[in-house]
């Protein structure tokens, strides 16, 4: 990411994941994606491949789209799997888990309103 049109791609995107945590994700999990965020494009600031980047940028630009459309749509957070996704047994428990603390994040937020 060291050519100038990739570090100014790079932090608008960077820096409008993080606006869109701050108006559109509740405290609690704005702190934990600010974090994942920050860590991913520090991974990624010296990378040089364009296939490596293309995904990089395809994904995150994918998951600005989705917390654009969240407030659109009026949803919640997440998209629903397709049904032909296939998982192991301990994935199916591990997103169940997941799951769950997400239902538990949401309660107690809701409950300080």
């Amino acid at each position: 990411m060291t050519s100038p049109p990739a570090r100014v791609r790079a932090l608008s995107l960077y820096r409008s994941l993080l606006r869109l945590h701050a108006s559109r994700l509740p405290a609690e999990l704005r702190s934990l994606g600010d974090k994942y965020v920050q860590s991913e494009f520090r991974a990624h600031k010296a990378s040089t491949d364009a296939k490596v980047l293309a995904g990089f940028y395809g994904a995150w630009e994918d998951y600005q789209r989705q917390l654009l459309a969240r407030s659109t749509e009026g949803g919640g957070l997440g998209r629903e799997l397709p049904a032909d996704v296939e998982m192991t047994e301990e994935q199916r428990e591990q997103l169940g888990k997941l799951r769950e603390e997400a239902l538990k994040a949401g309660k107690s937020g809701k409950a300080g309103d």
